[in-house]
């Protein structure tokens, strides 16, 4: 018995010894490992700069009223205080992640020890029992595998954080770091993303549904998966209930309540991307990307979200008018099959909006398309456009068949409930638009193209296209700051000039312009000239000012581009941007004052302070005189010549028509007494828009469309003469003093001291004053 006893102590010495042995070497490895792993986490003084630093923001770019236009990130995240959450949005992610959250310390026993048992049955890790304090120290400074390792590292971050911060700085912090989803971090994103509004505003079961996403974004988005949002979002309410924050009452209400999601279209924010791509590549040249796409600025711009959408709208509407007079169909977008799927139907129909559908039958007259559940026909007269060139003669069952997806335009329900559409297409040609505020140089609005998503190159910007007769006021100006007049006669006959002959040429090169209607029109006063776009006269004024003189006053007018020292100047054969030429005609109803134009007028940080402030310069480099003459004479333009389309604003206006040879570009540039905007149409490639494509066919409309947006709010004001000018009564034959009765004679503006002095005589046939223009003399000037 003795030896028993004593062979039982021995075997429990030893049983101790080895269990002791192994909490000694468990213990030290446990200590190596915890002392090793220790060492990888970032020191205190990292954290509290990484804190400081703050989390990934977005920039923020506001129109000049305010209005949100785009925003600029990498982690689309506003950072919003503690004090502009609902306290029942902190309550819901509390009852739901971490019930317990201000009651224990950086780590939860409980939590931790039921999350372990959960671990042990499944063999791994499954459940991470951490508190909120954990899950902000690993967004922060750690990556999301799952692994004890990383779990042992969390806890000690954890505990350094509940140091370092107070429990509501720590929630603050957990709220604006988590991921939502659809691109959204943080509460201020996810709320504008699923609910179009700002998180203060949210109610309970848009706070419950929010909650409820960031377990599994994917997984719970109400967008593609509204059940399984629904679902736990009622669970979410079931924890605020049982732990308090909310009734029973308000429990049954709140999971009976319908959410209302915010619709497709507006979900992400860009509503001028050409606008926000130069913005942003300002910012980044001067700020760096870090601080653009991370710190948070809030940029403040000068464009006019109104004005900007009027102007994307105009330019889309008249590039798909000209596709459709120019173009036939060319043909579906797709057809399903060979994991081609369905486009994804509209939530909703807006009038006259552009969708895609499916078609599901077709015949001779008519297209039966289906829009998700909806169903629509485009009868013929919808798609008679697309029946022209090769097309010509075909019905619609020749160029479509069942499973082509196409565009189509809603025009509104039949009366058997079915969709009226019509067939539209991307149009080929491109254009841009852009537009400044006279008074403040600000730019208003800015459109590089028909769809950024097609092509990110910003044609108001960086194209560089031959203007056509767009570029004659700027001979004109030169004309009238000298020694011309809007008086002033040239002769409007055939000429021909001798060109400089290519080194390989075998014989002289001769030039012999002319006219758009390929008339000429003999003695022709100036204004009637540039009002009817006459290329012989200005051609021979230029000849008359030499090219130097004009590239001076281009100069003066802003233009920066290289300019052909020869008289195909006279004609816009030098290729300029938009953006140039149209602030060069901004001076004109400017009173002589060249803009330098701004874009942002400032930027802060994301603690309010300003970074910059900007506002336009002014530079004067035309007289009040000549600025108004010239003014004069682009309201002729419109009045009375090519610009006739622009009457169409019933308002004083000026401006000038361009087209290139063969129609390969189209401009309008105009302006009131608060605005100047241009309209460039054209094709990337070069190639012609089509016979008759003019600026006054192609590009107006698109400019009185804008105008009639940028105008509505403003009296129509008239141009007002400066005291530096003078009226006087003219013949019109002679553009001399008019003689007393004389029944055509009409008021002309001149600069003081320009004026005619001469009487016209009766006698005075025209005869004489083509045979003065032929000897080189002024026609209407005293010699």
């Amino acid at each position: 018995m003795s030896t028993s006893v004593a062979s039982m102590k021995r075997l429990l010495k030893r049983l101790l010894l080895v269990f002791l042995l192994l909490v000694l070497v468990g213990g030290g490895v446990g200590g190596y490992l915890l002392w090793t792993w220790t060492r990888e986490l970032p020191p205190v003084q990292e954290m509290r700069e990484k804190l400081k630093e703050g989390l990934s923001q977005v920039t923020q770019v506001y129109d000049v009223h305010g209005q949100l236009i785009s925003q600029l990130f990498i982690e689309r995240r506003i950072w919003v205080p503690l004090d502009e959450i609902p306290v029942a949005l902190r309550q819901a992610f509390i009852a739901t992640e971490d019930n317990r959250f201000y009651k224990h310390g950086a780590l939860d026993v409980k939590g931790i020890v039921r999350a372990a048992w959960t671990d042990l049955k499944a063999g791994r890790v499954v459940q991470g029992g951490s508190t909120i304090t954990q899950q902000v120290a690993k967004l922060l400074f750690l990556t999301p595998d799952r692994s004890i390792k990383r779990k042992v590292k969390e806890a000690l971050l954890a505990l350094r954080l509940e140091k370092l911060l107070t429990k509501d700085e720590i929630l603050e912090l957990y709220l604006n770091l988590i991921y939502f989803g659809h691109g959204a971090y943080g509460v201020e994103v996810a709320a504008q993303t699923y609910f179009g509004k700002h998180v203060r505003d949210l109610g309970l079961v848009e706070c419950a549904a929010l909650a409820a996403i960031p377990k599994a974004p994917a997984f719970y988005s109400p967008f593609t998966h509204t059940d399984r949002n629904q679902a736990r979002r009622n669970y979410v309410l079931k924890r605020m209930m049982e732990e308090g924050y909310i009734t029973y009452q308000q429990y049954l209400q709140a999971t009976q309540e319908e959410l209302k999601l915010i619709k497709g279209k507006a979900r992400l924010v860009d509503k001028a991307p050409y606008f926000t791509e130069y913005v942003r590549q300002y910012l980044i040249k001067k700020y760096g990307a870090d601080e653009v796409y991370h710190k948070g600025l809030k940029v403040y711009t000068t464009l006019d979200l109104t004005w900007q959408l009027a102007a994307q709208e105009a330019l889309r509407k008249g590039l798909r008018d000209l596709d459709k007079r120019e173009n036939p169909y060319r043909g579906p977008l797709y057809r399903l099959g060979e994991g081609k799927e369905p486009p994804t139907p509209p939530k909703e129909l807006v009038m006259g909006d552009i969708y895609r559908g499916v078609v599901e039958a077709v015949d001779a007259k008519m297209v039966k398309v289906s829009l998700g559940d909806r169903k629509g026909v485009i009868v013929y007269k919808d798609m008679s456009w697309a029946f022209k060139g090769d097309l010509e003669g075909k019905t619609p069952k020749d160029i479509l068949q069942p499973g082509d997806v196409i565009l189509v335009r809603y025009l509104g329900d039949n009366e058997d409930g079915t969709l009226q559409l019509g067939l539209e297409q991307e149009p080929k040609a491109d254009g841009a638009l852009i537009a400044f505020d006279l008074a403040t140089g600000g730019i208003r609005a800015m459109v590089g193209g028909y769809d950024f998503d097609r092509s990110e190159f910003n044609r108001a910007v960086q194209a560089m296209r031959q203007p056509g007769s767009a570029f004659k006021p700027i001979i004109y100006t030169a004309a009238m700051d000298t020694t011309f007049t809007p008086a002033s006669i040239i002769l409007d006959a055939p000429i021909t000039y001798e060109m400089e002959a290519p080194q390989e040429a075998a014989r002289t090169h001769y030039w012999r312009p002319e006219n758009y209607s390929q008339r000429f029109y003999g003695p022709t006063r100036l204004r009637v000239a540039l009002a009817h776009s006459r290329n012989v006269v200005t051609i021979k004024l230029l000849q008359k000012l030499g090219v130097k003189t004009a590239v001076k006053y281009a100069r003066k007018l802003g233009i920066s581009s290289p300019l052909r020292p020869d008289l195909s100047l006279a004609l816009g054969g030098s290729e300029v941007s938009l953006y140039e030429l149209t602030r060069a005609y901004g001076v004109f109803p400017a009173g002589g004052m060249l803009m330098e134009p701004v874009f942002i007028t400032k930027v802060e940080d994301n603690k309010g302070e300003v970074l910059e402030e900007n506002q336009a310069s002014f530079t004067r480099v035309l007289s009040p005189a000549t600025s108004y003459v010239m003014t004069s004479l682009l309201e002729s333009v419109v009045q009375e010549g090519t610009g006739w389309r622009a009457k169409a604003l019933n308002r004083p206006c000026g401006g000038k028509t361009g087209t290139t040879d063969e129609y390969r570009s189209a401009w309008f540039l105009g302006f009131t007494t608060r605005t100047v905007a241009g309209v460039y149409v054209g094709n990337d490639d070069h190639s012609p828009l089509g016979k008759g494509e003019t600026g006054s066919r192609a590009a107006a409309p698109i400019w009185v469309e804008f105008m009639k947006v940028a105008t509505a709010l403003d009296p129509p004001e008239p141009f007002v003469p400066p005291p530096s000018v003078v009226f006087e009564r003219i013949d019109p034959k002679t553009g001399l003093v008019a003689p007393p009765g004389d029944p055509g004679a009409f008021y002309e503006v001149f600069r003081e001291g320009t004026e005619p002095k001469k009487l016209a005589q009766k006698e005075e046939t025209r005869e004489e004053l083509l045979n003065q223009e032929l000897m080189g003399l002024e026609p209407n000037q005293e010699q």
